[in-house]
């Protein structure tokens, strides 16, 4: 009877003890955050924005987009040219390889008697950046060959025939690289590199085709008139 008692007094005890055991909840799982998906601002701190300056004067080499000639050029007239290389400074692409830009004919005179060669004189003035026009600087004679030995000759041999002798005419071929330089100072962003123009579509796939001419049904031919009975003019020898 006392065992018996005893122990359902342990019992009671031990459950009340766990009746008092505070119970602790599991804690929410904290969900796994891909590195891909932390804002780049979160990570590390913003970068600076440095603004630099491309002198004037700064080397390039464009390339004539043209062909240029004592024979047809004109003061005035101006000429394609593309920019060859990259220009780079500060790991940064200013000036991008493709640039256009444009010259023009400063000075020409044909080819002329006694052997004169034709001359021509071209100025670069300007490419364009983006949506930027930057003053390029450059200038070039060109100088046909010259017959001053012949004409000598030919001079002391038949006299003022001579003057047929003509020199050649002064040409610049298309591709010929010249070198130039900056016009003026060029800012750039560091770190972000100017971006080569587009690629300009053959003008000859923008020309629409003439519509054609309209198709007009062939006109029948009139019917010739019914044939109209002639009197004959009487002869001599009828009365």
């Amino acid at each position: 009877m006392a065992a018996g008692i005893s122990a359902a007094v342990c019992w009671s005890f031990a459950g009340a003890a766990s009746a008092a055991e505070p119970v602790v909840a599991d804690a929410p799982a904290v969900p796994a955050v891909e590195a891909d998906s932390i804002p780049a601002a979160a990570i590390r701190p913003d970068v600076p924005t440095i603004v630099a300056t491309l002198p004037a004067g700064t080397v390039l080499f464009v390339m004539l987009d043209a062909d240029l000639s004592t024979m047809t050029a004109k003061l005035g007239d101006r000429f394609p040219v593309v920019v060859v290389h990259d220009v780079i400074d500060r790991d940064t692409v200013v000036i991008p390889k493709g640039a256009p830009g444009y010259g023009e004919v400063t000075f020409t005179t044909n080819k002329g008697a006694f052997g004169k060669p034709g001359i021509i004189g071209i100025t670069l003035r300007q490419m364009q950046i983006g949506d930027r026009q930057v003053a390029l600087s450059g200038r070039y004679r060109e100088e046909g060959a010259n017959k001053d030995g012949a004409t000598a000759a030919t001079m002391f041999a038949v006299g003022v025939f001579s003057a047929l002798i003509k020199g050649k005419p002064g040409v610049i071929p298309r591709g010929r690289e010249l070198k130039a330089r900056t016009g003026e100072p060029i800012a750039f962003t560091v770190g972000v590199s100017a971006t080569p123009p587009a690629p300009i579509a053959d003008t000859a796939l923008l020309v629409e085709p003439a519509p054609a001419a309209a198709q007009v049904p062939p006109t029948a031919a009139p019917e010739p008139p019914a044939d109209i009975p002639t009197t004959e003019a009487p002869t001599g020898g009828q009365q």
